[in-house]
């Protein structure tokens, strides 16, 4: 999405690849080991806890359309490498953005694309467990994250 206000500009000259955090420690995979959807909520939560807050990205042409809690997704691309930030008040929102973010962030056009997203959400049961309006926000950060890699955004 382009930046065009006064709070974005600040951050024009910074690349998203300097701002965005570090998730190369989280093994996704390791929610498949936890047993009950309690102990995958609280691990996801854990995980979006660790989300920075950037309130340099709320704003109107950050905040993603079809989640119902505020969410804010921005992108950047770095040569073939894309980079996303993400904030939100719902903590299960961020939680599942890390998800996101460690499947996509610092990839190129062609990794994301040979990521199956759904395949794993339905591997990992978050489709059975999720309410219809978390899915429905998981919907609406996945399709912005397509859209900005695809060039739509």
């Amino acid at each position: 999405r382009k930046e065009s206000s006064a709070a974005s500009d600040v951050y024009k000259r910074q690349h998203l690849s300097h701002m965005a955090e570090d998730f190369s420690d989280i093994d996704w995979q390791a929610l498949l080991t936890v047993k009950s959807w309690p102990q995958r909520y609280k691990l996801l939560v854990r995980w979006g806890s660790r989300l920075e807050q950037k309130p340099h990205i709320h704003e109107e042409a950050f905040l993603v359309k079809g989640c119902e809690s505020k969410a804010w997704f921005q992108h950047q691309s770095q040569g073939d490498q894309h980079y996303f930030l993400i904030d939100s008040h719902s903590n299960i929102i961020k939680g599942l953005s890390v998800l996101l973010l460690v499947w996509f962030n610092g990839k190129t056009r062609e990794e994301i694309a040979s990521i199956n997203v759904i395949e794993r959400y339905e591997q990992l049961g978050l489709q059975k467990q999720l309410s219809p309006s978390r899915m429905n926000g998981f919907v609406a950060l996945l399709n912005a994250f397509e859209a900005s890699v695809a060039g739509e955004l």
